[in-house]
Formats: C-alpha cells, structure tokens, sequence
C-alpha cells in the first residue's frame, strides 16, 4: 500500500488522489476513524476515572466512620474507668456493659 502510495506520488498524483487510490478510503475518512476510536477511549478512561474517585471517597466515608466509632469506643472506656458500677453504656445502636463485653444491638 504504502508503496503503491508513493509511485502513485512519484507519477505526479496529489496527495489526496495519491492516498484514496492507494488505500481505498479518502483522508477524511481515516481521520474521522481514527478520531472516533480515541473519542471512544478517552470516554473509557473518563468513566474509569470516575469509578476511581468514587472508590476513594467511599473509602474516605468509611475510614471517618472508623474513627468516629474508635472515638466513642474511647468514651465507652473513659466513662467505664472513672465510674465501674456495671451499668450499660450505648454506642450508636450498640450496648456495652463497664467490661466492654457487647450485650446486643438496641431495637426499638
């Protein structure tokens, strides 16, 4: 092809004409091909990207409700230490006795 191209260019052939005869699709032809299959690509890597930033915020919600109930924990402990009469002690939907043992989720 590419050969054919340029005795087609050597003969006095345009570019264009040179092209089309040589590789049977006109340049436009090909720029708009190829420029279709990398507007698809980029899209794939933009949604890629996306889903990324989605996994990381996810991650981000997960590890600050990590801390917070580490942080509550932490009360659980504190009110248990300075006052150890057994009474239960709840966190969020949990139930701890002053042993920190879990007694169960509270229903209503």
């Amino acid at each position: 092809m590419l050969r054919n191209f340029l005795v087609y260019r050597k003969n006095g052939f345009g570019f264009r004409k040179s092209y089309r005869l040589a590789f049977g699709v006109t340049i436009k032809d090909t720029v708009l091909y190829y420029g279709y299959w990398l507007l698809v690509l980029l899209m794939i890597g933009f949604a890629i990207g996306v889903m990324i930033e989605k996994m990381e915020a996810k991650e981000k919600i997960a590890l600050a409700r990590q801390a917070a109930y580490t942080k509550a924990l932490e009360g659980v402990v504190s009110n248990c230490l300075s006052d150890n009469t057994g009474k239960p002690v709840q966190v969020g939907d949990d139930w701890y006795l002053c042993g920190i043992t879990h007694i169960g989720r509270f229903s209503k």
